[in-house]
């Protein structure tokens, strides 16, 4: 598989410190649709107390891991919200606006793109790559990934 390398305590430090404000994203990196409801209950208000009590600070936002529509469901971002998170990002492609449920916010990933492919990102250009968000995409994504042995958890 892929080594995939978390950031420890001392790590966070540096980036809080370097002006990048680290928010919450899970314990154990479960979808939290691979969680009973009580276990996705406590993964995400876990992470927010014990970031907070690392960062003495409020953490505010939480990200949904791996964040496809088949990665977490409608109950999710309820329990988001009761655990006193302000919002909440998937990693669905898209822009948002005042009508966006900030418990379901879209995102676009930041690549080494030159400049202007990333002004065609923001514009919508390429929004056609969002397929890959949806359940059949996500799904044919992790196929490919087991396929390839690059999958992650």
């Amino acid at each position: 598989g892929v080594r995939n390398k978390t950031l420890d305590w001392d790590e966070l430090a540096v980036l809080e410190a370097g002006g990048v404000r680290v928010e919450s994203h899970g314990i154990g990196h479960w979808p939290l649709t691979a969680l009973e409801p009580g276990a996705a209950a406590r993964e995400i208000a876990l992470s927010k107390l014990r970031l907070e009590e690392r960062l003495g600070r409020e953490v505010e936002a939480f990200a949904f891991v791996k964040g496809s529509r088949a990665d977490f469901r409608p109950e999710h971002a309820s329990l988001v919200q009761q655990a006193g998170y302000k919002l909440a990002f998937t990693s669905i492609s898209g822009s948002n606006g005042a009508e966006s449920d900030r418990f379901r916010l879209r995102r676009y990933n930041i690549e080494p793109y030159p400049a202007r492919t990333f002004e065609l990102v923001l514009q919508g250009a390429c929004d056609l790559i969002a397929v890959k968000d949806t359940v059949l995409g996500t799904y044919a994504r992790r196929a490919l990934n087991a396929a390839l042995g690059t999958a992650t958890r």
